[in-house]
C-alpha cells in the first residue's frame, strides 16, 4: 500500500534582476486544500498544458508519437498521459492515492502554500491585474482547523516550514485573476510498504484562477522521470506483476523529454488543486 509523502521538496527557477520594478505592498497565501489528479474526461477531453510546445497526433513525429489530448475549451497539444496510465494504476496497489493525499493535507503533513508578494491590487477578486508579482511555492507546518463540513478553515494561521526549501518563479503576472507560471519542480517522497522513494515533477507549469468567493483552483503538470517509476514499482514488496505492469504502460505512454535517439523519458502528468488563504509566521 502506498503510504504518503512526508517531505516536499521544490526548486525552479531564480527571481528575475527587475526587481526595483516591483513595488507593491501587499502578501497574499494560499495552502493548498485539496490535490488530485486531473483525469480523462467522459468526452475523451483532459485539462492540462502543453508541455513540450507541440501539437501531436498519434504516430506523429513529435511526443513520442503519443496522441496529446484537447481540454475542454477546445485548446490542443495538452499532455498528460498519466490520465491514461492512472484507471490500470487503480487496480493495484495505487488505487488509494488520492485519499492518502488528501488525508496528509488534513493532517498537516503535506502543506503546500502558494506565496504571491509585490502585490498592488487584491488578487482575490476575479478583475485583478498585476503583472509583478513575486510566486514562489513552499510548505507550511502545523495541524490544520477542519470545519464541521470536513473542509479546511479559512484564513488560518500556519507556520512557516524553513526547512524544506522554497520554490521562486519569480516575477509573474496575475492577469484578470489568474496566474501562469513555468519551471517549476516538485519532488515527493512517496513510500511504499515502508521503503521511501522519491518522485520529481520535472520543468512544472502552474496555472491558478481566483474564484468569485476569493479562493484558488488550479492545475500543477510536468513530467515524470520513467525510470524513476519503474524504481518505485520495482520494491521489494510490490508484486511482480505490477512492476511488469507499470514498466509495460510506461513503454507505452511516456511522450516527453526525448533523448538523442529519439525515444522518450518522461510521462506527463496534470494535478489538479483548490487553495484557500491563510496567514503564515515564522516557525
Amino acid at each position: 500500500m502506498l503510504t504518503l509523502p512526508l517531505a516536499l521538496l521544490l526548486a525552479c527557477a531564480q527571481p528575475g534582476d527587475d526587481t526595483a520594478a516591483c513595488s507593491g505592498e501587499k502578501t497574499s497565501t494560499y495552502v493548498m486544500s485539496t490535490l488530485l489528479f486531473s483525469r480523462e474526461l467522459d468526452d475523451g477531453t483532459s485539462a492540462g498544458f502543453n508541455l513540450d510546445e507541440s501539437v501531436t497526433d498519434a504516430g506523429g513525429g513529435t511526443g513520442c508519437g503519443i496522441q496529446d489530448y484537447t481540454d475542454p475549451d477546445g485548446t490542443t497539444g495538452i499532455d498528460n498521459q498519466f490520465a491514461k496510465v492512472l484507471p490500470v494504476l487503480e487496480t493495484t496497489e495505487a488505487q488509494a492515492l488520492e485519499p492518502l493525499i488528501q488525508a496528509a493535507i488534513d493532517d498537516g503533513s503535506l502543506l503546500i502554500t502558494l506565496e504571491l508578494g509585490n502585490v498592488d491590487s487584491d488578487i482575490a477578486t476575479t478583475d485583478a491585474s498585476d503583472t509583478c508579482v513575486d510566486f514562489a511555492l513552499g510548505r507550511a507546518t502545523g495541524a490544520p482547523s477542519i470545519g464541521t463540513d470536513g473542509l479546511m478553515e479559512w484564513y488560518q494561521t500556519l507556520a512557516r516550514d524553513t526547512v524544506s526549501p522554497r520554490s521562486e518563479a519569480g516575477h509573474v503576472a496575475v492577469t484578470g485573476g489568474r496566474l501562469e507560471a513555468d519551471g517549476l519542480q516538485v519532488t515527493l517522497p512517496v513510500t511504499i510498504l515502508g521503503h521511501e522513494l522519491l518522485v520529481t515533477v520535472l520543468e512544472g507549469s502552474l496555472r491558478f484562477e481566483v474564484q468569485p468567493d476569493g479562493s484558488l483552483a488550479g492545475y500543477l503538470a510536468g513530467g515524470l522521470d520513467q525510470a524513476q517509476l519503474i524504481e518505485l514499482a520495482s520494491t521489494d514488496n510490490i508484486d511482480s506483476e505490477v512492476t511488469a505492469l507499470v514498466s509495460s504502460l510506461l513503454d507505452y505512454n511516456v511522450d516527453m523529454a526525448p533523448n538523442d535517439y529519439g525515444t522518450c523519458q518522461q510521462l506527463s502528468i496534470t494535478l489538479q488543486f483548490t487553495a484557500i488563504p491563510i496567514f503564515l509566521f515564522e516557525g
